[in-house]
């Protein structure tokens, strides 16, 4: 593992990011609905006519403006947080970009492959960026190696976790650890959780006490988790004074009407995404264990897979296109090499039809079009 300096190179391939099923519907000149898209986490187990019957209801709501202040309310009361901790926007990819505004740190150090938005956001504000490239025998991301990438300048550190793409998962006693260290040296800990309730239970890590007094700020997406990446809801949770600073740089209306009503409801739509829980862990080993019976795979404890296959991405996904099929390249990941694809978990029959055409790939291997 080792300490890699500020990128000075375009992030264009890194702006990339799956759930592409507009483009994918034009060029093969198919409905959105034949397209079966792997390459987005989004939950596939959540009943999305729950939220769908909400919208139809409320319709009318369409004449009025959103309410931020009853919006944060409903979910103070929902997650048992005060107001004055929470922040909503829209998704959790805008909040990365406020709080780094808010924030101003000289330099962010970024563990990678991860997440392309921190860099792109630290970028934008004018920030020093220092990566931290984890080895590929697993993408394994130990403390202590994190601690001695600290630089004299470092004033931020962004975490995702589950990490995006690896699924790699960082315990309840590995970020205490780090917290307490940071705090020491004055330096934020910014941990995306856009993942964390996809993760068992029993092994689910939260800073959520420390976020409400120290240098912690947590990212939430209720977008992935109640599958909504066309309406868009996140949230932060963090000590007062970080939210403020947020505030101060946030638009009047940062969620739209729709949103604040799925707020509202959150309850009975958690409750609704829990009960698909059972489901997405059941086929996510059955999953992996396909996909291991052709190439290497990741042990993730998200709802997707980091699979390396041995063959160039684009290629791939080009010849994966072709049946309908989307998945994410790992070349839009700074720190993965170019034959590496990330796959969402979906239900079974989907599954299926993706580890057919993954058989049809990996039997074809020097044959397939070379295009990019």
């Amino acid at each position: 593992m080792k300490r890699v300096g500020p990128s000075q190179r375009a992030l264009k391939g890194m702006m990339r990011h799956g759930g592409r099923v507009f483009e994918a519907s034009e060029r093969l000149g198919r409905p959105l609905t034949e397209i079966i898209d792997f390459s987005s986490n989004i939950n596939a187990f959540f009943d999305l006519n729950r939220v769908r019957e909400l919208l139809r209801k409320r319709l009318d709501w369409l004449a009025f403006y959103p309410d931020l202040e009853r919006s944060r309310r409903v979910l103070s009361s929902f997650l048992e947080i005060p107001v004055s901790n929470l922040w909503v926007g829209n998704g959790s990819s805008q909040l990365i970009y406020l709080v780094l505004q808010a924030l101003k740190p000289r330099e962010v150090l970024i563990p990678i492959p991860t997440f392309s938005e921190y860099e792109r956001a630290a970028l934008a504000t004018g920030a020093k960026v220092s990566f931290l490239q984890l080895e590929e025998d697993g993408f394994r991301l130990r403390p202590q190696l994190l601690l001695d990438a600290l630089s004299h300048e470092t004033e931020a550190v962004f975490l995702c976790n589950p990490n995006n793409p690896t699924g790699g998962l960082l315990s309840q006693e590995e970020l205490v650890e780090l917290h307490r260290t940071f705090e020491r040296r004055g330096i934020w800990l910014l941990v995306d959780e856009a993942f964390v309730d996809f993760v068992s239970p029993e092994k689910k890590p939260s800073l959520e006490r420390y976020a409400c007094e120290g240098r912690v700020l947590l990212f939430r997406s209720l977008t992935k988790v109640l599958a909504i990446p066309g309406l868009r809801l996140g949230y932060i949770i963090g000590p007062k004074r970080a939210v403020e600073r947020v505030e101060g740089v946030s638009d009047p209306w940062p969620i739209n009407i729709f949103a604040q009503l799925v707020l509202e409801h959150l309850g009975e739509l958690w409750r609704a995404f829990e009960e698909g829980l059972p489901r997405l862990f059941g086929q996510r080993r059955i999953f992996e264990e396909k996909l291991q019976e052709l190439f290497d795979v990741f042990p993730s404890e998200a709802n997707f897979f980091l699979v390396r296959t041995g063959i160039p991405s684009w290629i791939l996904a080009s010849f994966l296109l072709q049946k309908g099929i989307l998945v994410r390249e790992g070349r839009g990941f700074r720190g993965l090499r170019e034959d590496f694809i990330r796959v969402a978990v979906r239900k079974a029959e989907e599954n299926s039809r993706l580890i057919e055409a993954l058989k049809e790939a990996k039997a074809s291997r020097g044959r397939l079009p070379q295009r990019d």
